[in-house]
């Protein structure tokens, strides 16, 4: 099979956020119905997100390295 791994049924590719958001739904259905695993308090949209999971890894790692504060908050922006 050839073509894009996420993509619509005409073979476009799927804008990141839709993803994003499908990712999250289902892990806010499973918080609703197994609490077991994603406690109540916790906000998956929050939490989880994808762009946020990548920026504060990005962050963690250039103060790691010592990176001028000034740079990271404006590689965040």
């Amino acid at each position: 099979m050839r073509g894009r791994a996420f993509s619509d049924k005409w073979g476009k590719k799927l804008d990141p956020h839709w993803l994003e958001m499908e990712i999250l739904d289902r892990l806010h259905l499973i918080q609703g119905t197994h609490p077991e695993l994603i406690a109540k308090e916790v906000n998956v949209y929050e939490d989880y997100g994808i762009a946020r999971s990548f920026r504060r890894g990005a962050t963690t790692q250039a103060r790691n390295k010592k990176v001028d504060e000034n740079y990271i908050n404006a590689m965040n922006r």
